[in-house]
């Protein structure tokens, strides 16, 4: 403030020197005003200098101090990095300097990254991606990073966080999400195990107590619920992806043919099944798992419309992809019902009448191919399932 102070004193001082050397015309007068203009001018620069040196020391006070790593760079090569950088990737600021981006880049993220700068549209604006780090030690970070690029001067600006600790937190809170997922597998299966197998031991005890009677509709029953528990094994391994069947090319289109008669009579007389196939839309999965995908959605839509309605069936054939779409005008569902369908147990229906793993079946099977399952469905508008699963050629089957 001193300093300010006495530059303003000598401007006032500069001018009425100069004023009076005008009105006077003193020789002597026009010299003292030149002196005093050639020492303003040097209390300037000596001002501008003290604050440039001032703002350079607060910049690298900042730059130093970040928790998030930075690194300035010129054509793909770094200039300049702050500590917090050199730490995330364990080199120091010297031999950073000159160092291409690529060379930090973890091998399987290189062909990756050159990429992603074509996604800046403009000067200017801001790109933001995850990628890993090669550490000089051999370790691998991973990082999001905020890049700005002037691509006129060929200047950038990279902001780095370490997200190494996070993402880990995050996968360790999946797989603590996957095992209490498990745990309710588990009591789902004891649960419905233990009624199909009193049904077994029952009828047994019952040949054993009169093994003189006609045994043969009692065997009938042990048979079924023998085949309801394998037919529940299936989806539960279906659903966890440990059973792969036997994958081969299937044509959707003829396989929702040869099951129509089925399928009309799984949604019975009050619902109206319709179905539109084009032709060669192959994929390659399990025939069976896709037929019992077929079913779970009939039954699934049948359920919906306990006073009847219609029943779409559809397959159409892109380049890339065929979709399989099933629409019901049943009762729908509100958007948090739909959140939960595909979760294991979980029914909307009678607990004694459903195991809530058709449509989890449903999912498991079209995952297990490489697909994906969408849903929409609103209360009282029904709901449409669309099934798509990457298109096969008949190359696959050879």
């Amino acid at each position: 403030m001193r300093l300010l102070a006495k530059l303003v004193a000598l401007l006032v001082c500069e001018g009425a020197l100069l004023a009076l050397a005008l009105l006077v015309g003193e020789p002597y007068l026009f010299g003292a005003a030149t002196a005093v203009v050639a020492l303003v001018v040097v209390a300037r620069h000596t001002l501008a200098a003290a604050d440039a040196e001032r703002m350079a020391a607060r910049f690298k006070s900042v730059f130093e101090a970040s928790p998030i790593g930075i690194s300035f760079g010129h054509g793909g090569y770094m200039t300049n990095t702050n500590r917090a950088f050199q730490e995330l990737v364990g080199y120091t600021a010297e031999e950073l300097a000159g160092l291409n981006y690529l060379e930090l880049t973890h091998p399987d993220d290189v062909a990756d990254d050159p990429g992603l700068v074509e996604h800046l549209p403009r000067a200017g604006e801001k790109l933001v991606f995850e990628k890993r780090y090669l550490r000089k030690d051999g370790g691998v970070r991973r990082a999001r990073v905020h890049l700005t690029l002037s691509p006129d001067s060929g200047f950038g600006i990279g902001l780095v966080e370490d997200v190494t600790e996070q993402l880990r937190l995050e996968e360790r809170l999946r797989e603590s999400e996957k095992l209490e997922a498990v745990g309710k597998l588990a009591a789902g299966i004891a649960h419905d195990f233990n009624n199909l197998m009193t049904v077994v031991v029952g009828y047994s005890d019952a040949i054993l107590r009169d093994p003189r009677r006609k045994l043969e509709w009692r065997v009938t029953e042990i048979r079924n619920a023998g085949e309801r528990a394998a037919g529940l094994t299936r989806q539960l391994l279906a659903f966890s992806h440990r059973q792969y069947g036997r994958p081969e090319l299937v044509d959707v289109g003829r396989l929702l043919r040869e099951l129509e008669p089925l399928l009309a009579r799984l949604v019975g007389d009050d619902v109206a099944l319709s179905i539109a196939a084009t032709p060669d839309a192959c994929v390659v999965a399990d025939h069976s798992q896709l037929g019992q995908v077929l079913m779970n959605l009939a039954v699934n839509a049948r359920d919906a419309m306990p006073d009847g309605g219609t029943f779409e069936l559809a397959v159409s054939a892109g380049q890339d992809e065929v979709v399989l779409t099933a629409a019901d005008s049943g009762v729908g569902m509100a958007a948090d019902v739909v959140g939960h369908i595909f979760e294991p147990f979980f029914t909307t229906k009678n607990r004694a009448l459903s195991t809530g793993l058709g449509l989890a079946t449903v999912y498991g099977v079209v995952s297990q191919g490489g697909g994906r399952v969408e849903v929409e469905s609103e209360p009282g508008r029904g709901t449409t399932f669309r099934l798509s699963f990457p298109r096969a050629v008949a190359a696959v089957a050879a």
